[in-house]
């Protein structure tokens, strides 16, 4: 005789028996019964280690930095931007508590794991070094980056053309370090933030700087700089980004990992929606 695991429901005997109860005139009609019939998703499968991770911790610090539409943080209220939303995902699914810390974004990434730092960054780019300090998840976002100079500069066609000239980069970006090891001759100049490095390129301080087109365009628009263009893109750096947590923690990103793959296409492109459409 068939044999039947305790607990387990077979979704075919269901609606098996709802026709047989439409026949016998009990019921009026069979609905969809896929959402009366519980089924697992793929984040709440999950291993042994995930388990232990979750039962004790409970709070997680993220870096939080003024990046719109990324992240937006006045510091007057909560957080709020495309990245704070994949964050609250991890809140709805897991019960995670999120603890935001502000820190300009290259002491943060110093500080992971310390008492006064984050435990998470939500967004930056995979390198070897990097993976090697941090755990890493897979690619949830695009970031392209891009050469910005002054209206009045002559042609740029790439970071070969900017030898000699004073670039800005917003400190432990890894753009800046792979300038400085294939284009020794270009002067990079460390800021804390992009609008730092944009005051710094009006002013005349810096020839050129070097950010993500959809951060420092918003910036750019909110706060009405003048005289800047984008020159030429930036190719030395993939445009793929990924949330990198303290290397002690790789239970963290595996839940982050899984909770993506258990998010529906739709779900991902509404949250792109609503922070990114307005702001191209």
């Amino acid at each position: 005789s068939e044999v039947a695991p305790v607990g387990h429901i077979n979704q075919g005997r269901i609606f098996h028996m709802a026709e047989v109860l439409k026949k016998l005139g009990r019921v009026e009609s069979v609905a969809n019964l896929s959402g009366f019939i519980y089924e697992e998703s793929s984040w709440s499968k999950l291993s042994a280690a995930e388990m232990t991770w979750l039962a004790n911790h409970k709070t997680v610090r993220v870096l939080s930095t003024n990046s719109p539409p990324l992240i937006y943080d006045d510091g007057a209220t909560p957080p709020r931007g495309l990245l704070i939303d994949y964050l609250s995902k991890l809140t709805e699914v897991y019960g995670i508590k999120i603890e935001y810390v502000s820190l300009p974004w290259g002491e943060g990434l110093e500080s992971i794991g310390t008492a006064q730092g984050p435990d998470l960054m939500p967004a930056l780019r995979s390198s070897a070094e990097r993976s090697r300090q941090l755990a890493l998840s897979q690619p949830y976002i695009n970031l392209h980056s891009v050469i910005f100079t002054r209206e009045e500069n002559g042609f740029i066609g790439g970071i070969e053309d900017l030898a000699g000239y004073k670039v800005g980069f917003q400190k432990g970006v890894l753009a800046a370090k792979l300038v400085r090891e294939k284009y020794p001759l270009v002067e990079i100049v460390d800021v804390a933030d992009d609008f730092t490095g944009l005051k710094m390129l009006v002013g005349g301080e810096v020839d050129a700087y070097i950010g993500n087109l959809l951060m420092v365009g918003q910036i750019i628009a909110e706060q009405g700089l003048v005289n800047i263009k984008v020159a030429a893109p930036f190719t030395l750096v993939n445009p793929e980004h990924v949330l990198g947590a303290r290397k002690d923690w790789p239970e963290l990103v595996s839940l982050f990992d899984r909770m993506l793959s258990g998010m529906e296409p739709q779900e991902q492109a509404e949250i792109r929606s609503r922070w990114l459409s307005l702001h191209y």
